[in-house]
């Protein structure tokens, strides 16, 4: 299985280079480590899937954000699946 940490670190990787990635994924294991010894935080790891699916989600509810700003309206229809937007002027 893959881990949403992975999944994290790639999609970092291909937008803003390797190292910066790593650095990110570090400081993100940092931020949770310490969570866990302070706080008694219990991590589960969501796994890559969900975690993909989270970052659709939220890129979706951006580019709505952004049509709705450009003064287009949107409609959303769920087909096989996917999500699909039709864009119209307002």
């Amino acid at each position: 299985m893959d881990s949403a940490l992975a999944s994290f670190t790639r999609r970092l990787g291909a937008r803003a280079g390797k190292k910066k990635a790593l650095v990110a994924t570090a400081r993100k294991l940092a931020v949770l480590f310490y969570k866990m010894m302070s706080e008694g935080f219990i991590w589960n790891d969501m796994g890559s899937q969900r975690y993909e699916a989270q970052v659709k989600e939220r890129q979706v509810k951006s580019l709505i954000k952004k049509a709705q700003g450009l003064g287009l309206s949107v409609v959303a229809s769920q087909g096989a699946g996917e999500i699909n937007e039709e864009i119209a002027l307002a």
